[in-house]
Order: structure tokens, then C-alpha cells, then sequence
């Protein structure tokens, strides 16, 4: 090859590398590809293309172009485990698992390829197998791009699947320092199991809505320990709250804090506690206000259920149901049913021309304390994993939970069908990836038989 031509592929991938330091990933894509055009045996060209082809969701040509570069340099591990993380988020598993295993036979101790096989194993279901690679990488020495710190984090999300809970916690609370997640500032004392009789603790809100209906069975814990506690909480759950019980002060969350000795995250209660799977067991601890008027919700001629449903979720899309998988419920004439779908996904009833069948709710509800006193009027709700769960097993109420094949820590090891978090809960999986079929139809067998056996007790 000639010094010029030479010095000009040299050049073209230093203005590549320009472009992607600068986070121009579609004209530095194309400035590799030139590249590889121009010189069709630059396997480092076509991984870093692959690389940034699936940064911006190209998946496919990042598949080829990383196959591309493993053909040129057959014994570069990165490549390997590169591609592997591409095939799993197209869903090609199997594949995904091969390239990882080529990766770690070519390099046993690359940090990449053990994390990216740990990850894969953990959505695989396979929580204990994932163990494996979370302790070897924590138990190196070596560190890249916060692998320890999210790997250390996946190994509590793998033990509390398990139900191991008292060896997940102190990994639990490494969460904080996960790179991709925002927490809030903590100023001050943090509690760290210190007496708390007469003194103040702040708990402030942290993750979602579900989570802090989680975690907020806890609180009247700290009550008991002889603590005045202060609960920071998002306005839709002020109301609700109000029934966890005295000596709980509620603020909004970005409202001033009052003064206080200890503060903490609300969702680090058990792990400070150190409890145990029997320990979250509560029947329910969280109720409306009985002195309101009860809604009221009007039944349907001739029938004597009522059954509540909720198919689509945010910010987890994944964890959506089409309506389409509830439509065979609706064949039952002495059931009414009701949404208590929020957001856009309400069209669907429309959609599919059920809303007839369905008694729109989402107009009576503001806040989650409107949603519980209608979900405690309810004979039965029907969920997939979204707030809407954790509210009606915190009220106690009666609820069918519909999860992905590869779901939350919270809902156990996979093929479990209850929760120790929520007894009023039953739990319907998808028993294969991305597939609602076989999980639909267990569904359609259980709800008939509970519609059978309600009527039989009437």
C-alpha cells in the first residue's frame, strides 16, 4: 500500500474519531464507512461503526458490521461481546450467549464480556448462574465504565429475586452509585440504624410511584422505633399517605424540608433494617379515607362482579399488555368491567370496539387516593406491572398481576405465582420471551373459574 493511500485512510479515521468524540454518531458512521469502502480489510472501522449503529438504534447494520469485524480479527474478544449485546437487543438470545461464550473463551477475564454474560443470564431467569459472573467481577481488580458499581447493583437484583434478602441489601444500596441513575441529595446525618427515639427523620422520595407505595410499609416501623418522621412524597400520593398513621408528616416532594436529625431514602429502610423475606410480609397498610363519600360505581343489568382492568404502563412500555389479551374476559355476562387505564392507551378500548364493554373510570380519577377508593369498590382488579399493582396490594384488594418474561426483583424467582410483598396478589407470567400467548390463556382459564366460583358463592 502506498505511503499516500496510507496516509489518507489514516486520516479518514482520525476525522472519524473526531466526529464520534463530538457525538456525531451519523457523520462519523458515515466517515467509517468510507473508510471500510476505501480499505475493506479495517476491521477496527467496521467495529466502531457497529458500535455506533447500535447507539442510534440501527441494530441490524450494527449486527453485520460487527460480523464483519469478528471474520477480519477472529480472536478479539471486545468484538465478540460487542456483538453480543446487539443480537440481545434484537432479541436473538441464543446467538447473543454464543458471542459472549466466544468472547470469554478467547479472553476468560474480560470484564466486558463476564458482565454482559452476567446481564444476559439475569433476563434470562437465570438469577443464580448470573451470581457467578457478578461475584468474579467483583472480586477483581480491574474496572471499566462503572462495571463494578452496575454489576454490583445487578448481583442484589439477583439475590432479592431469589429471596435471599438479607445477603442483597448492603448491594442494594450500591444502587446510588449506579452511573445511569439520579438519586436525591441527601444533606445532613444520614440514619444508619442509629436510636431514633425523639428524633426526626426526613425519608425522602426516591424512583417512582410504585416503588414509594412499596417501601412506604416501612415507615410506621420507624414510628414504633419512637421516630417523628417526615415523608417527602409526589402530590398524586399525598392524600393516600395520609393513612399510613400519626406522627408521619407528609411534604411534597421539592417543597422546603422542616428540620430533622436523620435523613435517608425511603427505599432503604428494609436494607438498613435488615429484614428478611417473612419480614415485608403485610396484609395491607394503606387505606382511603372512610369518611368520603364511597364512590359508587354503577353495575351493568344482571350482573354481580366487578372487575378492574389496566393493560399499558410508562415509563416501562415493555411491561404493556395489548387490550387485545383481555378481550376473552369480556365474554362473561355477569361481570362489569371497568378501566382504570390512564393516558392515551385508552383509545385501544375504542380500537378494538369494546369500549361498550367497558366503563371508562379515567375521568374520576386525579390522584391515587380517587383510584383506591374506586379500587376498593372493585371485586378483582387485572394489572400489568405498573403503579396501579402496588396500589391495590397495598389497599389489600384483590389483583391479578400480568408480568413480562423477565420481570422485576420484587416479584420473585420466575414461575412464582405469588409475592410475599402483596398477599391479595396473584401472579400470571409470560412463560416465553416477548410472548403474552401462553400467559393470555392461563388468564382466560383462571378468570373463568374465579367467575364461577364467585357466582356459586352468591
Amino acid at each position: 500500500m502506498a505511503a499516500s493511500h496510507t496516509a489518507e485512510l489514516e486520516k479518514l479515521f482520525e476525522q472519524a474519531e473526531a466526529l464520534r468524540k463530538a457525538k456525531q454518531y451519523p457523520q462519523a458512521i458515515d466517515a467509517y464507512i468510507r473508510l471500510t469502502l476505501n480499505a475493506p480489510r479495517h476491521w477496527l472501522a467496521y467495529y466502531k461503526a457497529g458500535v455506533l449503529l447500535n447507539e442510534i438504534d440501527r441494530k441490524e447494520a450494527a449486527v453485520v458490521a460487527l460480523q464483519r469485524a469478528a471474520a477480519l480479527q477472529a480472536d478479539n474478544a471486545s468484538i465478540y461481546s460487542t456483538l453480543g449485546v446487539c443480537l440481545r437487543n434484537m432479541g436473538r438470545r441464543t446467538e447473543s450467549m454464543e458471542a459472549f461464550d466466544k468472547a470469554l473463551t478467547l479472553e476468560p477475564d474480560n470484564i466486558y464480556a463476564l458482565f454482559n454474560k452476567g446481564e444476559q443470564l439475569l433476563r434470562m431467569n437465570e438469577s443464580r448462574q448470573a451470581l457467578e459472573y457478578f461475584d468474579t467481577i467483583l472480586a477483581g481488580e480491574e474496572d471499566a465504565d462503572d462495571i463494578k458499581a452496575i454489576s454490583q447493583w445487578l448481583r442484589a437484583v439477583a439475590r432479592l429475586t431469589l429471596g435471599d434478602y438479607q445477603n442483597a441489601w448492603e448491594d442494594y444500596e450500591a444502587r446510588v452509585h449506579h452511573p445511569t441513575t439520579t438519586f436525591p441529595e441527601l444533606i445532613g446525618e444520614k440514619w444508619t440504624g442509629q436510636p431514633l427515639q425523639g428524633k426526626t427523620i426526613f425519608l425522602a422520595y426516591e424512583q417512582r410511584f410504585g416503588d414509594v407505595i412499596q417501601f412506604s410499609r416501612f415507615v410506621p416501623k420507624l414510628i414504633e422505633m419512637g421516630a417523628r418522621v417526615i415523608l417527602q412524597t409526589p402530590h398524586e400520593l399525598m392524600r393516600l399517605f395520609r393513612s399510613l398513621g400519626g406522627g408521619i408528616e407528609l411534604i411534597e416532594y421539592k417543597d422546603p424540608v422542616p428540620d430533622y436529625d436523620y435523613c435517608q431514602l425511603v427505599t432503604s429502610i428494609p436494607a438498613i433494617l435488615n429484614y428478611s423475606v417473612e419480614d415485608v410480609r403485610i396484609t395491607s397498610y394503606l387505606d382511603v379515607d372512610a369518611s368520603l363519600e364511597r364512590p359508587g360505581l354503577e353495575m351493568r343489568r344482571e350482573t354481580q362482579l366487578k372487575i378492574g382492568l389496566v393493560w399499558a404502563g410508562k415509563p416501562m412500555p415493555d411491561r404493556s399488555i395489548p387490550l387485545s389479551y383481555y378481550a376473552p374476559l369480556l365474554r362473561h355476562r355477569k361481570v362489569s368491567f371497568y378501566s382504570l387505564q390512564l393516558g392515551d392507551e385508552k383509545k385501544q378500548m375504542r380500537a378494538l370496539a369494546v369500549d361498550w364493554l367497558i366503563t371508562d373510570l379515567s375521568s374520576r380519577i386525579h390522584d391515587f387516593h380517587d383510584s383506591g377508593a374506586l379500587m376498593k369498590e372493585l371485586d378483582l382488579i387485572i394489572t400489568i406491572d405498573t403503579a396501579a399493582a402496588h396500589q391495590a396490594g397495598a389497599l389489600g384488594v384483590p389483583v391479578w398481576l400480568m408480568l413480562i418474561h423477565y420481570s422485576d426483583w420484587r416479584w420473585g424467582a420466575f414461575g412464582a405465582d405469588t409475592t410475599p410483598w402483596y398477599p391479595s396478589m396473584r401472579i400470571f407470567r409470560q412463560t416465553e420471551y416477548e410472548s403474552w400467548e401462553a400467559a393470555a390463556r392461563q388468564l382466560d382459564e383462571a378468570f373463568s373459574k374465579w367467575v364461577a366460583d364467585s357466582m356459586a358463592v352468591e
